[in-house]
C-alpha cells in the first residue's frame, strides 16, 4: 500500500555495501563485481582463469564436438546441447555467487556441505593443474557448491 515509504532493505546474509542501483543509489561495486573481488582476494589469478573458462565454454558450445567435450569436462549426466550452453554458464555463475555468500571461516552445511573459506577452496581447485584441463578444474571449482565436500554426485544435471 505504501511502497514509496521503503527506501531500502537489507538481508542478514547479503553483502552490506551492495546496491541494485536506481537513480538515488550510486554505490559500487555491484553483486557480481563483489563476487569477483572476493575471488581476487583469495587468489589474484582466479578471476582471469574463470574468465578464460567462460570464454572456452562459449567457444566449445558452438560445435557438436565441442558440446561433447564440455559434457565430458563437466561430468554432465546427459549430453549438453546448444540450447543448454547458457544454462551451463549460469550454473557456474550461480555456484560462484553462492560460494561468495557462504564464504565463512568455518565449515558450514546449511546450503551444501562446504569447507571453511569455500572461495579459497574453489580457487585452489581452479589453480591446481594436476586436476586436469582448465575446464575440468573450473567444473570442479563450480561443482563444490553442488557436490559439497562429500563428492557424492557422479554427474551433474543441466535440465
Amino acid at each position: 500500500k505504501y511502497p514509496f515509504v521503503v527506501h531500502s532493505a537489507l538481508a542478514a546474509s547479503a553483502p552490506i555495501k551492495i546496491s541494485t542501483g536506481g537513480p538515488e543509489f550510486k554505490a559500487k561495486p555491484g553483486f557480481f563485481e563483489t563476487v569477483t573481488n572476493d575471488y581476487y582476494k583469495a587468489d589474484p589469478a582466479c578471476p582471469n582463469l574463470a574468465r578464460k573458462a567462460f570464454s572456452q565454454i562459449i567457444e566449445y558450445g558452438k560445435t557438436e564436438q565441442g558440446l561433447k567435450y564440455l559434457t565430458e569436462q563437466f561430468k554432465l549426466c546427459k549430453p549438453l546441447t546448444k540450447d543448454n550452453v547458457e544454462h551451463l554458464i549460469l550454473w557456474a555463475v550461480n555456484s560462484f555467487g553462492s560460494l561468495a555468500m557462504v564464504d565463512y571461516p568455518y565449515p558450514a552445511d546449511f546450503l551444501a556441505p562446504l569447507p571453511a573459506w569455500p572461495i579459497k577452496a574453489s580457487c585452489a581447485t581452479l589453480r591446481d593443474e594436476s586436476h586436469g584441463t582448465l575446464l575440468r578444474r573450473f567444473a570442479d571449482a563450480a561443482g563444490l557448491f553442488y557436490n559439497g565436500t562429500t563428492g557424492t554426485l557422479k554427474c551433474y544435471e543441466m535440465e
